[in-house]
């Protein structure tokens, strides 16, 4: 992957046999920009992603079987955004989303086994990014602490969420 070294984008799409990517990506000393869409099957990105000190822009889009981020991952310093959607197996994350002192924008939707995990701390953070911040929690239940949690700390922050969405089943959307 040497002839790779000066990439800046990496766009990977629709790949149902990708379950990892290689670790060899993470020499992408250039790579500014990750986006992973429709690959169902990826369980998880490499340990070393923390290399990747250019990153600025991450997607993670519809990837079904991830159920974990690297635990290093908070390294990454320079990221400004981080959108991730439809990866509901999501669970182990043990960075903490304060840790990224640069991110100023946030989209996660349908990772809700990820997102009632999150400390008080992290969900004051994403109430502080600057640009965006669109969280979407689908609840099959009625999530009573887990909404009271966003909203105490909605109405606490000086800055506040653009969107954030609860979804209960049968109970149709609510918009906060």
């Amino acid at each position: 992957m040497s002839c790779l070294q000066s990439l800046t984008h990496l766009e990977i799409y629709y790949c149902p046999n990708l379950t990892t990517l290689p670790n060899d990506m993470c020499s992408f000393q250039f790579l500014t920009h990750l986006e992973i869409y429709y690959c169902i099957n990826l369980t998880s990105l490499p340990n070393d992603m923390y290399f990747l000190e250019s990153l600025i822009h991450l997607v993670i889009v519809y990837c079904q079987n991830l159920t974990s981020l690297p635990n290093n991952m908070c390294r990454l310093k320079s990221l400004t955004a981080l959108i991730i959607k439809s990866c509901p197996n999501l669970v182990d994350v043990s960075f903490s989303l304060e840790h990224f002192p640069s991110l100023k924008e946030i989209e996660v939707n349908d990772c809700d086994q990820w997102i009632r995990n999150w400390s008080n701390d992290a969900i004051s953070r994403i109430c502080s990014i600057e640009k965006r911040s669109w969280i979407s929690i689908c609840s099959e239940d009625d999530d009573i602490d887990l909404l009271s949690r966003w909203l105490r700390k909605k109405i606490d922050s000086t800055k506040i969420l653009d969107r954030l969405q609860i979804m209960s089943g049968g109970h149709g959307n609510r918009f906060f």
